[in-house]
């Protein structure tokens, strides 16, 4: 019988608890392969094993953004309809919280910390065999809970900036070009105005990507193993910056998968959803997590 996975609660950043563990390795160590595989193979079988928290992460296989998402599936299949009900309820839950102007979108920002942890908690539950139920959603808001909110905060300052700085650039774009004076005149924007509105756009994605990287695996890391949330932001971004490879293997699967989810009048996302969210549990594990 496979043992459940155990974790360090009280490892931080800095500290090493496995002297025995050979070196990671990363893209500048001339022995690095990226297309290698990873030292966690078969991820979804390994996600009931033993395992060890790697500080600070490591580099593993491209091939392993594919076992993100096959080891995601494993887990939803293991309870679909509770699954498909929290992820209902999670829509739901936003969709009330945009009828709030500002504050609401503030409040979601804030609780991203805390509801991650609810969905890391949740799938880890299912990966060890628990029957999955609505509390595990709300094992944010019962433990480390004030860092957990830090991470929200942070993610909630990072979209202001980024919105400010969109809306200045395109106010300054409009105004220098005669676009806005245009527009009051009930004028059509020109091709000109257009391309710098989309310049811009692109510009606000590009501040977002680093953004979405630092927070990717923060709540499991703060919720796991009680690592400072600032130290957590870090760490995730520079185990997302190594890890770019998987990155883009899985980022381009999810797309082709919501594209899928769409066609049939969108009912597939109630499946592509759950599976983006859990696969955040297994990509944690994938990259923060060795078999003992």
């Amino acid at each position: 019988m496979k043992k459940n996975a155990t974790f360090s609660p009280t490892a931080t950043i800095g500290v090493n608890h496995s002297p025995e563990s050979a070196p990671m390795e990363t893209p500048n160590d001339p022995k690095f392969n990226p297309y290698r595989a990873s030292p966690v193979t078969q991820l979804a079988d390994a996600l009931t094993s033993e395992a060890t928290y790697v500080e600070g992460g490591r580099t593993v296989a491209a091939g392993e953004g594919l076992e993100w998402l096959t080891a995601a599936w494993k887990l939803f299949v293991a309870a679909p309809l509770m699954w498909i009900v929290i992820f209902v309820l999670y829509v739901v839950f936003f969709i009330l919280l945009s009828f709030v102007p500002f504050i609401g979108s503030l409040i979601g920002f804030v609780l991203y910390g805390v509801i991650g942890a609810g969905w890391m908690a949740s799938a880890k539950g299912v990966a060890q065999g628990e029957k999955l139920e609505l509390d595990h959603m709300f094992a944010g808001a019962k433990k480390r809970t004030q860092p957990l909110l830090i991470l929200g905060a942070a993610y909630a300052v990072g979209m202001l900036l980024i919105s400010l700085f969109m809306i200045a650039a395109l106010a300054i774009g409009f105004v220098g070009s005669g676009t806005l004076s245009n527009l009051m005149a009930g004028q059509l924007p020109t091709l000109s105005a257009l391309l710098g509105a989309l310049m811009v756009v692109m510009m606000g994605l590009a501040l977002l990507a680093p953004l979405m990287a630092a927070l990717w695996f923060a709540p499991a890391l703060v919720y796991f193993h009680n690592v400072p949330p600032l130290d957590a932001l870090k760490v995730s971004f520079f185990a997302c910056l190594r890890n770019w490879l998987p990155f883009l293997v899985y980022g381009i699967l999810v797309m082709m998968m919501m594209v899928i989810a769409i066609i049939p009048f969108g009912l597939g996302l109630l499946v592509a959803g759950p599976l983006v969210f859990i696969s955040g549990y297994t990509s944690y594990r994938s990259v923060f997590a060795e078999a003992a």
